[in-house]
């Protein structure tokens, strides 16, 4: 890392640092007597932590060699009175590689006696338990019992057994997020909440969700709210998953009629339609609410992956685009009896989560329509109806054949001998639509023409001379779009977005330099899959160059790459051959390297808006030069242009809309809300000139290392607590994540979105070390908005040269000189260590 670098530590006003215990777990005992503790056993060190005003923390330091999580068995509840921080992953467990906590706490129905792992009544305000699991069995009481107490927050812990894991009762502002619930028994909710407000369950921001899932259908809904004695408003509950629940979300009012908060707040309306390439999801809430839409089991109950999320309008409708839900051909048909459905749950401005709805989607082939088929051969004897191939193709002929014997037997009448066939026997065929057809069996094969998609109940009858009859039970056979005109879609990006857009609407593939490089989709349709047949794809680059793209079951995602002589425009036309005979050949083009028109956009701006302060808007992903923007503000002003500043004079939730206009196509019109605040500034006496930051979303990064022989896979002892003086609470504790970050040269990065609160008057950091026995060190501190970018230069401080820079991600890149002050090397800090990028020395005579 930098040898000369200054650390400079933002604050609104001086930075105040603040000292805490941290109390050592290194036993696995707990005594029976709780009165009867020891040193090192977590119940003396949560005990220590009570009586000690103040902020603590709790580590684990268990020594020994373990493959397997260490399991501490508790005889009875823990009280915990004090704000305490308990995190798990303060455990060194080198042997172990798995993703579950490294600290288990156990309470053994056999030999545990309270209603509750831990008890946090009030006084435990603004405590953390993270990363710990909890394996909890009791059918009557939850793992967590929180009462009385705000702000505590429950992050990265496993909770398995019986479902009753934490109970908030009379508990404000508890944040509940990255947590595993995993329900083994079904005896009760989760998570239960009564007469308890502003609490959030997930969160807004990635891998902030729970995990609520079960290998049993569970009848207990996974969240259960409801005021009995008070309110329960304004709980968050997003960007959670849920799995094989008969009801995620349960919200009821115990004092009727008054319905205020969750109670009151009632789910979306929700409905689906395809538009040849994405499902669309329509629906109204109430104006500006935030809905989450999720896609579900058969049951429509499940919500096991977040799909999209979007924003109601100001008038209450909602409209998202999902691409990848329309299962085409075979697939939509095996599926339809199990269903294809969504979910959608609403949160409106102030944090009140309503239930969830769900709808089965609509599903289509993803190609055009029909104009050629397979035949495939559907067989059967008389006497056993024969399992053959039942997904048949529109508009195309269907043949049927039926073999037969000379000899059947009547099962009306046990006669094996009296039912002979000869040609005077018919065979009747009632293909399910409305039509029929009768044949000699000396002609036993008929073919018919369906002209929609659909299941059809196909039965048939063979009447034999005298009082033989044969009556067939119905058979479902389903009819599908098989064969269609193929449509190519190209995304401008490599790899492929999720959503497609459709050449015809397309002419803004970049040419990077004079190379083109995009993805080319062609829809894998059911002839390809089922017939074995090859689509070509040819492409005449323009240039005299042409290529031949193969696109069979296995692949239906082609990348085109092409270099040109010059980065002028290039038209690129392609011929698309579906190799089946009825099926039409799909021509197309595109020009690539010139602007098209906007198909969408979004309005950006930063959070944290205040009265008579410039708000900085701009429209992004629409970048056609023909386009004009009109703004209205919401509150009765206007403004014009891509980019725009505006002023609100009061205090209020608006909505911003904006109108694209562009030759020869339908306007865009795109709204989003913003909420202005009054954020009375406090000067700033100690900050960098007028510099002062504004309430919202920045990064703090650093890097760090700790003085070890072993470099492990990530340091779990540096941490940065970050606390306001102006807001409630502790602060919260930041530390490194060797999933995002590596350790480099022995340097490793912390990395975290915080945000400033508009009541914070300081910025307070701390540089914590968990360790008793190892230095750690600290370097690079920087803080700087989400949206912004910071570069910082290094200088010797003898020769004045530029020893080093550090981009907007806080890696470094060093540049070393020779004696004559000539730059002779660069070196660029990676994930992968510090390599050279450029060398060059130069030598000359001498004289």
């Amino acid at each position: 890392m930098i040898k000369y670098i200054s650390i400079f530590i933002l604050c609104i006003v001086p930075c105040i640092f603040y000292a805490q215990n941290t109390y050592i777990v290194t036993s696995v005992n707990d005594p029976v007597n709780p009165a009867s503790t020891v040193s090192g056993e977590l119940r003396y060190a949560i005990d220590q932590a009570n009586a000690h005003p103040g902020h603590d923390n709790i580590s684990f330091n268990i020594t020994g060699t373990y493959s397997s999580p260490i399991s501490i068995d508790l005889y009875s509840s823990i009280t915990i009175s004090d704000e305490i921080t308990i995190d798990g992953n303060t455990q060194s467990l080198s042997g172990y590689t798995g993703t579950a906590p490294k600290i288990t706490l156990i309470a053994n129905p056999a030999t545990f006696s309270g209603n509750n792992l831990f008890y946090l009544p009030n006084g435990s305000d603004n405590s953390v338990i993270k990363n710990l699991t909890f394996d909890w069995r009791s059918q009557y009481s939850y793992a967590i019992y929180i009462y009385q107490a705000n702000t505590v927050t429950l992050q990265g812990n496993l909770f398995s057994g019986a479902g009753g894991f934490l109970f908030l009762h009379e508990s404000n502002s508890n944040i509940i997020k990255a947590n595993d619930f995993s329900v083994i028994t079904d005896y009760a909710s989760c998570i239960l909440v009564i007469d308890a407000n502003s609490n959030q369950i997930g969160g807004s921001v990635s891998g902030d969700g729970n995990n609520f899932h079960s290998p049993i259908l569970v009848n207990y809904p996974y969240i259960k709210i409801y005021g009995m004695n008070g309110s329960a408003d304004f709980n968050k509950i997003t960007s959670n998953v849920f799995s094989k629940s008969s009801k995620n979300i349960d919200i009821l009012n115990i004092t009727p009629p008054v319905l205020p908060g969750n109670q009151g707040k009632s789910a979306p309306t929700i409905s689906t339609s395809y538009n040849g390439y994405n499902t669309i999801v329509t629906g109204t809430s109430a104006p500006n609410d935030y809905i989450e839409i999720y896609i579900s089991n058969s049951t429509g109950q499940d919500a096991i992956n977040l799909l999209t999320t979007t924003t109601a309008d100001a008038s209450g409708n909602y409209v998202a685009t999902i691409s990848g839900l329309n299962i085409s051909g075979l697939q939509a048909i095996y599926n339809h009896n199990s269903g294809i459905f969504i979910s959608a749950t609403a949160t409106d401005i102030s944090g009140n989560t309503s239930e969830f709805i769900a709808t089965e989607i609509q599903v289509s082939n993803c190609c055009g329509p029909a104009v050629a088929g397979l035949t495939p051969l559907f067989s059967s004897s008389i006497g056993a109806y024969g399992e053959a191939q039942s997904v048949f193709c529109q508009q195309q002929p269907v043949e049927f054949n039926f073999s037969y014997n000379t000899r059947v037997d009547d099962p009306f009448f046990g006669n094996t001998t009296a039912c002979q066939i000869d040609p005077l026997s018919t065979i009747t065929i009632n293909y399910g639509d409305g039509t029929q057809e009768t044949h000699l069996v000396s002609n036993p094969t008929f073919s018919h023409i369906y002209t929609s998609g659909k299941t059809s109940p196909l039965y048939y009858t063979v009447t034999l001379p005298g009082t033989c009859y044969y009556s067939w039970n119905p058979k479902d056979i389903f009819i599908i779009d098989c064969c269609c005109s193929i449509t190519g879609v190209v995304d401008e990006n490599s790899p492929i977005k999720d959503a497609v857009i459709n050449l015809a609407d397309l002419n803004n593939i970049p040419l990077s330099g004079n190379t083109l490089n995009a993805d080319f989709v062609v829809c894998n349709s059911d002839v390809i899959y089922y017939s074995n047949f090859s689509t070509t794809v040819t492409f005449d680059y323009g240039d005299g160059t042409s290529e031949v793209k193969i696109i069979d079951q296995n692949t239906d995602l082609l990348n085109i790459n092409h270099t040109y002589p010059s980065s002028s425009p290039q038209n690129v036309t392609y011929i698309i051959d579906p190799a089946y005979p009825g099926c039409p050949n799909v021509t197309g083009g595109f020009t690539s390297g010139t602007p098209g028109p906007c198909t969408t956009g979004q309005i950006s701006y930063r959070e944290g808006n205040c009265v008579d302060a410039l708000v900085n808007l701009s429209v992004l992903d629409c970048f056609n030069p023909s386009a004009s923007y009109s703004w209205a503000f919401g509150d009765g002003t206007f403004g014009t242009g891509l980019q725009v500043s505006h002023a609100y004079h009061g205090t209020g939730n608006y909505i911003i809309t904006v109108t694209i206009s562009q030759p020869g196509v339908a306007d865009i019109v795109i709204t989003k809300p913003i909420v202005i605040k009054a954020c009375t500034k406090v000067e700033c006496k100690d900050c960098i000139g007028s510099f002062q930051p504004d309430p919202g979303n920045y990064i703090l990064s650093a890097w760090v290392r700790e003085d070890v022989t072993t470099i492990p896979k990530t340091y779990n002892n540096p941490k940065i607590k970050v606390s306001f003086t102006g807001v409630p609470g502790p602060g919260t504790l930041y530390g490194t994540d060797g999933t995002k970050n590596k350790i480099i040269e022995g340097w490793q990065r912390i990395e975290e979105v915080i945000a400033i609160p508009a009541s914070a008057l300081d910025i307070n950091l701390e540089l914590v070390n968990l360790s008793t026995s190892d230095d750690v060190y600290f370097d690079d501190i920087r803080i700087l908005p989400v949206d912004g970018q910071m570069k910082t230069y290094v200088y010797d401080p003898v020769t004045l040269r530029l020893s080093a820079t550090l981009d907007e991600n806080n890696y470094a890149t060093f540049y070393e000189y020779d004696e004559e002050g000539k730059l002779i090397r660069v070196k660029k800090e990676t994930e992968k260590g510090i390599m050279t990028v450029q060398e060059s020395r130069e030598s000359s005579k001498k004289k």
